[in-house]
Protein backbone atom coordinates (compact mmCIF):
# COMPACT_ATOMS: atom_id res chain seq x y z
CA UNK A 1 0.00 0.00 0.00
CA UNK A 2 1.51 3.08 -1.31
CA UNK A 3 1.87 6.01 1.19
CA UNK A 4 -0.49 8.57 1.58
CA UNK A 5 -0.38 11.83 -0.39
CA UNK A 6 0.39 14.46 1.11
CA UNK A 7 0.81 17.45 -1.59
CA UNK A 8 -3.35 16.46 -2.67
CA UNK A 9 -4.16 17.03 1.82
CA UNK A 10 -1.90 20.21 1.84
CA UNK A 11 -3.53 21.63 -1.35
CA UNK A 12 -7.29 20.84 0.60
CA UNK A 13 -6.30 22.66 3.37
CA UNK A 14 -4.51 25.40 1.19
CA UNK A 15 -7.71 25.81 -0.35
CA UNK A 16 -10.09 25.81 3.29
CA UNK A 17 -8.23 28.83 4.72
CA UNK A 18 -7.68 30.55 0.70
CA UNK A 19 -11.91 30.20 0.90
CA UNK A 20 -12.30 31.42 4.46
CA UNK A 21 -10.16 34.82 3.61
CA UNK A 22 -6.81 33.77 5.40
CA UNK A 23 -2.96 33.82 4.32
CA UNK A 24 -2.03 30.69 6.00
CA UNK A 25 -2.79 28.44 9.29
CA UNK A 26 -0.52 27.57 12.12
CA UNK A 27 -1.20 23.71 12.87
CA UNK A 28 -0.27 22.54 16.45
CA UNK A 29 -1.59 19.14 17.09
CA UNK A 30 0.84 16.21 16.74
CA UNK A 31 -1.40 14.14 15.45
CA UNK A 32 -2.62 16.38 12.53
CA UNK A 33 1.28 17.42 12.24
CA UNK A 34 1.46 13.56 10.97
CA UNK A 35 -1.31 13.82 8.80
CA UNK A 36 -0.19 16.77 6.69
CA UNK A 37 3.68 16.06 6.41
CA UNK A 38 4.01 12.40 7.83
CA UNK A 39 6.49 13.94 10.14
CA UNK A 40 6.97 11.96 13.84
CA UNK A 41 7.69 14.69 16.98
CA UNK A 42 8.28 13.78 19.91
CA UNK A 43 5.82 13.48 22.73
CA UNK A 44 5.98 16.68 24.90
CA UNK A 45 8.63 18.94 22.76
CA UNK A 46 6.99 22.12 20.53
CA UNK A 47 6.15 21.75 17.40
CA UNK A 48 4.58 24.01 14.74
CA UNK A 49 3.24 23.12 10.94
CA UNK A 50 2.95 26.77 9.20
CA UNK A 51 0.94 26.68 6.31
CA UNK A 52 0.85 29.73 3.78
CA UNK A 53 -0.89 30.04 0.01
CA UNK A 54 2.75 29.20 -1.29
CA UNK A 55 4.90 27.03 1.27
CA UNK A 56 5.10 25.18 4.33
CA UNK A 57 7.27 24.96 7.13
CA UNK A 58 7.45 22.37 10.18
CA UNK A 59 8.90 24.50 13.42
CA UNK A 60 10.44 21.75 15.50
CA UNK A 61 12.14 21.54 18.84
CA UNK A 62 15.94 21.49 18.62
CA UNK A 63 15.80 18.07 20.26
CA UNK A 64 13.78 16.80 17.45
CA UNK A 65 17.34 17.25 15.13
CA UNK A 66 16.91 13.76 13.39
CA UNK A 67 13.91 15.36 11.42
CA UNK A 68 15.64 18.28 10.15
CA UNK A 69 16.11 18.94 6.49
CA UNK A 70 14.40 20.79 3.66
CA UNK A 71 11.17 22.74 5.33
CA UNK A 72 11.96 21.96 9.16
CA UNK A 73 13.75 24.72 11.20
CA UNK A 74 14.04 24.69 14.60
CA UNK A 75 12.25 27.18 16.78
CA UNK A 76 14.59 29.07 18.96
CA UNK A 77 12.52 31.04 21.86
CA UNK A 78 8.98 31.71 21.25
CA UNK A 79 9.52 35.28 21.16
CA UNK A 80 11.24 34.52 17.77
CA UNK A 81 8.93 32.12 16.76
CA UNK A 82 6.10 35.07 17.17
CA UNK A 83 8.33 37.69 15.27
CA UNK A 84 8.45 35.23 12.15
CA UNK A 85 4.59 34.89 11.86
CA UNK A 86 3.73 38.58 12.62
CA UNK A 87 4.27 39.62 8.79
CA UNK A 88 1.89 36.79 7.65
CA UNK A 89 -1.38 38.39 8.16
CA UNK A 90 -4.51 36.73 8.67
CA UNK A 91 -3.44 33.43 10.33
CA UNK A 92 -5.71 30.46 11.11
CA UNK A 93 -5.49 28.41 14.42
CA UNK A 94 -6.06 25.60 16.36
CA UNK A 95 -7.81 27.07 19.33
CA UNK A 96 -8.89 22.95 20.29
CA UNK A 97 -5.53 22.73 20.85
CA UNK A 98 -4.06 25.46 22.24
CA UNK A 99 -3.77 26.36 25.92
CA UNK A 100 -4.21 29.80 27.12
CA UNK A 101 -0.06 30.28 28.27
CA UNK A 102 0.65 29.75 24.27
CA UNK A 103 -2.42 31.42 23.15
CA UNK A 104 -1.44 34.50 25.40
CA UNK A 105 2.62 34.38 24.12
CA UNK A 106 1.18 33.69 20.42
CA UNK A 107 -1.56 35.85 19.81
CA UNK A 108 -2.30 38.82 17.22
CA UNK A 109 -5.54 40.39 16.39
CA UNK A 110 -5.71 38.82 12.66
CA UNK A 111 -5.89 35.49 13.83
CA UNK A 112 -8.90 32.92 13.86
CA UNK A 113 -10.51 30.04 15.23
CA UNK A 114 -9.54 27.01 12.35
CA UNK A 115 -9.69 23.96 14.33
CA UNK A 116 -12.72 22.31 12.11
CA UNK A 117 -11.33 22.89 9.36
CA UNK A 118 -7.85 21.83 9.86
CA UNK A 119 -9.45 18.64 11.20
CA UNK A 120 -11.97 17.98 8.41
CA UNK A 121 -10.51 15.77 5.88
CA UNK A 122 -9.13 13.42 8.62
CA UNK A 123 -12.50 12.13 8.69
CA UNK A 124 -13.07 10.45 4.98
CA UNK A 125 -10.20 7.88 4.70
CA UNK A 126 -8.05 6.61 2.27
CA UNK A 127 -7.07 3.59 1.02
CA UNK A 128 -3.80 3.41 3.04
CA UNK A 129 -5.52 4.79 5.87
CA UNK A 130 -8.12 2.04 5.84
CA UNK A 131 -5.93 -0.11 5.95
CA UNK A 132 -3.51 0.72 8.69
CA UNK A 133 -6.87 0.20 11.53
CA UNK A 134 -7.19 -2.90 9.41
CA UNK A 135 -4.04 -4.16 10.42
CA UNK A 136 -4.64 -1.74 14.31
CA UNK A 137 -7.78 -4.11 14.41
CA UNK A 138 -6.11 -7.72 13.91
CA UNK A 139 -3.57 -6.93 16.03
CA UNK A 140 -5.92 -6.18 19.22
CA UNK A 141 -7.91 -9.40 18.70
CA UNK A 142 -4.94 -11.35 18.35
CA UNK A 143 -4.12 -10.09 21.66
CA UNK A 144 -7.79 -10.06 22.87
CA UNK A 145 -8.00 -13.84 22.24
CA UNK A 146 -5.07 -14.82 23.56
CA UNK A 147 -6.05 -13.71 27.24
CA UNK A 148 -6.54 -15.73 30.26
CA UNK A 149 -9.14 -14.63 32.67
CA UNK A 150 -10.36 -16.59 35.87
CA UNK A 151 -7.81 -16.47 38.39
CA UNK A 152 -6.01 -13.74 37.07
CA UNK A 153 -6.53 -9.79 38.17
CA UNK A 154 -7.76 -7.19 36.18
CA UNK A 155 -4.22 -5.70 36.48
CA UNK A 156 -2.73 -8.35 35.58
CA UNK A 157 -4.92 -9.01 32.47
CA UNK A 158 -4.75 -4.99 31.58
CA UNK A 159 -0.45 -6.45 31.62
CA UNK A 160 -0.86 -9.01 29.44
CA UNK A 161 -2.54 -6.71 26.75
CA UNK A 162 -0.17 -4.46 26.78
CA UNK A 163 3.00 -6.92 26.60
CA UNK A 164 1.09 -8.53 23.91
CA UNK A 165 0.93 -5.69 22.35
CA UNK A 166 4.52 -4.95 22.63
CA UNK A 167 5.59 -8.70 21.39
CA UNK A 168 3.48 -8.01 17.67
CA UNK A 169 5.81 -4.38 17.72
CA UNK A 170 2.53 -2.24 18.33
CA UNK A 171 2.11 0.37 21.17
CA UNK A 172 -1.25 0.53 23.33
CA UNK A 173 -3.42 2.80 21.74
CA UNK A 174 -4.77 3.95 25.13
CA UNK A 175 -4.68 2.41 28.42
CA UNK A 176 -6.33 -1.24 28.44
CA UNK A 177 -9.69 -1.41 30.62
CA UNK A 178 -10.51 -4.29 32.63
CA UNK A 179 -13.66 -3.88 34.62
CA UNK A 180 -15.06 -8.01 36.06
CA UNK A 181 -17.82 -8.49 37.98
CA UNK A 182 -19.59 -6.11 39.63
CA UNK A 183 -16.77 -3.27 38.67
CA UNK A 184 -17.91 -3.71 35.01
CA UNK A 185 -21.11 -1.72 35.88
CA UNK A 186 -18.50 1.60 36.14
CA UNK A 187 -17.77 2.39 32.60
CA UNK A 188 -14.35 3.76 33.05
CA UNK A 189 -13.56 1.66 35.84
CA UNK A 190 -9.27 1.44 36.82
CA UNK A 191 -7.84 -2.25 36.54
CA UNK A 192 -7.25 -3.22 40.23
CA UNK A 193 -5.63 -6.51 42.15
CA UNK A 194 -9.00 -7.81 42.72
CA UNK A 195 -9.09 -11.58 41.37
CA UNK A 196 -11.19 -12.71 38.54
CA UNK A 197 -13.64 -15.56 39.31
CA UNK A 198 -17.01 -15.26 37.62
CA UNK A 199 -19.70 -13.04 35.68
CA UNK A 200 -19.18 -10.12 32.95
CA UNK A 201 -15.64 -8.87 31.97
CA UNK A 202 -14.95 -6.07 29.86
CA UNK A 203 -12.26 -6.24 28.12
CA UNK A 204 -11.59 -2.57 26.21
CA UNK A 205 -8.50 -2.11 24.43
CA UNK A 206 -6.87 -1.19 21.27
CA UNK A 207 -3.09 -1.56 19.23
CA UNK A 208 -2.03 1.46 17.74
CA UNK A 209 -0.51 0.39 14.07
CA UNK A 210 1.57 3.07 11.59
CA UNK A 211 -0.13 5.82 14.14
CA UNK A 212 -3.48 4.47 14.04
CA UNK A 213 -5.47 3.41 15.92
CA UNK A 214 -7.83 0.20 16.74
CA UNK A 215 -10.39 0.90 19.53
CA UNK A 216 -12.46 -2.76 20.34
CA UNK A 217 -14.39 -4.02 23.07
CA UNK A 218 -15.05 -7.49 24.09
CA UNK A 219 -17.20 -9.42 26.58
CA UNK A 220 -15.41 -12.47 29.02
CA UNK A 221 -18.90 -14.30 30.26
CA UNK A 222 -17.50 -16.14 33.12
CA UNK A 223 -20.36 -18.67 34.59
CA UNK A 224 -23.09 -15.97 33.77
CA UNK A 225 -26.92 -15.94 35.55
CA UNK A 226 -29.61 -15.37 33.08
CA UNK A 227 -30.07 -11.53 34.42
CA UNK A 228 -26.30 -11.35 33.53
CA UNK A 229 -26.49 -13.13 29.98
CA UNK A 230 -29.99 -10.94 29.37
CA UNK A 231 -27.37 -8.02 29.27
CA UNK A 232 -25.44 -9.35 26.92
CA UNK A 233 -28.00 -10.35 24.57
CA UNK A 234 -29.45 -7.46 24.65
CA UNK A 235 -26.26 -4.70 24.10
CA UNK A 236 -25.65 -7.21 21.03
CA UNK A 237 -28.85 -6.88 19.54
CA UNK A 238 -28.74 -3.28 19.83
CA UNK A 239 -25.42 -2.81 18.45
CA UNK A 240 -26.16 -5.19 15.71
CA UNK A 241 -28.81 -2.28 14.70
CA UNK A 242 -26.64 0.71 15.28
CA UNK A 243 -24.17 -0.80 12.89
CA UNK A 244 -26.80 -1.17 9.90
CA UNK A 245 -27.26 2.75 10.37
CA UNK A 246 -24.14 3.60 9.49
CA UNK A 247 -24.42 4.58 5.93
CA UNK A 248 -23.68 7.31 3.78
CA UNK A 249 -25.76 10.53 4.18
CA UNK A 250 -27.45 9.12 8.31
CA UNK A 251 -26.45 11.85 10.91
CA UNK A 252 -24.38 10.97 13.33
CA UNK A 253 -26.92 12.38 15.53
CA UNK A 254 -29.79 10.22 14.43
CA UNK A 255 -27.70 6.75 15.32
CA UNK A 256 -27.18 8.24 18.73
CA UNK A 257 -31.23 8.79 19.02
CA UNK A 258 -32.11 5.39 17.81
CA UNK A 259 -29.50 4.20 20.22
CA UNK A 260 -31.62 6.28 23.18
CA UNK A 261 -35.11 4.65 22.04
CA UNK A 262 -33.82 1.17 22.11
CA UNK A 263 -32.08 1.35 25.37
CA UNK A 264 -35.03 3.11 27.17
CA UNK A 265 -37.54 0.94 25.35
CA UNK A 266 -35.23 -1.91 27.45
CA UNK A 267 -35.14 -0.12 30.75
CA UNK A 268 -31.98 0.64 30.33
CA UNK A 269 -30.01 4.15 31.50
CA UNK A 270 -27.82 5.92 28.45
CA UNK A 271 -24.43 6.30 30.08
CA UNK A 272 -22.08 7.42 27.07
CA UNK A 273 -22.82 8.03 22.91
CA UNK A 274 -23.25 5.14 21.19
CA UNK A 275 -19.06 5.39 19.28
CA UNK A 276 -16.82 7.80 17.75
CA UNK A 277 -14.83 8.64 15.25
CA UNK A 278 -12.13 6.72 14.26
CA UNK A 279 -8.00 7.35 13.27
CA UNK A 280 -5.08 9.07 14.02
CA UNK A 281 -6.71 9.80 17.09
CA UNK A 282 -8.98 6.89 19.30
CA UNK A 283 -11.02 9.70 19.66
CA UNK A 284 -12.04 12.38 16.43
CA UNK A 285 -14.67 13.44 13.81
CA UNK A 286 -17.27 12.12 12.57
CA UNK A 287 -19.50 13.05 16.21
CA UNK A 288 -22.61 14.86 17.05
CA UNK A 289 -23.36 17.83 14.39
CA UNK A 290 -21.86 15.46 11.31
CA UNK A 291 -23.60 13.60 8.75
CA UNK A 292 -21.36 10.33 7.91
CA UNK A 293 -19.84 9.85 4.53
CA UNK A 294 -18.57 6.84 2.77
CA UNK A 295 -15.00 5.67 4.52
CA UNK A 296 -15.23 7.50 7.45
CA UNK A 297 -14.70 4.99 10.14
CA UNK A 298 -16.43 4.96 13.11
CA UNK A 299 -16.82 2.79 16.40
CA UNK A 300 -20.19 1.68 17.59
CA UNK A 301 -20.51 0.91 21.49
CA UNK A 302 -23.49 0.38 23.24
CA UNK A 303 -23.34 -0.09 27.15
CA UNK A 304 -25.74 -1.43 29.94
CA UNK A 305 -24.18 -0.93 33.42
CA UNK A 306 -26.18 -2.08 36.31
CA UNK A 307 -24.74 -1.39 39.58
CA UNK A 308 -24.36 -4.29 41.83
CA UNK A 309 -24.80 -6.76 39.13
CA UNK A 310 -22.64 -5.68 36.22
CA UNK A 311 -22.37 -4.36 32.66
CA UNK A 312 -22.21 -5.22 29.12
CA UNK A 313 -20.11 -3.36 26.41
CA UNK A 314 -19.73 -4.30 22.67
CA UNK A 315 -17.60 -2.43 20.69
CA UNK A 316 -16.54 -2.96 16.88
CA UNK A 317 -14.65 -0.67 14.67
CA UNK A 318 -17.31 -0.26 11.14
CA UNK A 319 -16.31 1.53 7.92
CA UNK A 320 -19.34 3.49 6.39
CA UNK A 321 -20.24 2.51 3.57
CA UNK A 322 -23.93 1.38 1.95
CA UNK A 323 -22.97 -1.72 3.41
CA UNK A 324 -21.26 -1.28 6.59
CA UNK A 325 -18.14 -3.07 7.25
CA UNK A 326 -16.95 -4.27 10.52
CA UNK A 327 -12.98 -3.78 10.46
CA UNK A 328 -13.17 -5.45 13.78
CA UNK A 329 -14.33 -9.16 13.03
Amino acid sequence: MKCPDYRRRLARLRNAFTENGLDGVLVNSLNDIYYYTGKVLSEGDPGFLLVTRKAKTLFISELDNELMGPGVRAMGSMKSFREELSGIGRLGYDESNMSVSLFRVLRARSWRPFSDAIRAQRMIKDGYEIAQLRQAARATLRVVGSLSMRGRSEFQVQTDIIHGMRMLGKTPAFSPLVAAGKNSAYVHHIPNMARISRGLVIVDSGACHNHYNADITRMFPLGLTAKEDRLVEECESIQKELIGMARPGVPFSSIQKRFQKLMTSMGHTVMHSFGHGLGLGVHERPGGGDVLEKDMVITVEPGIYKKGLGGCRVEDMVLVDENPVVLSR
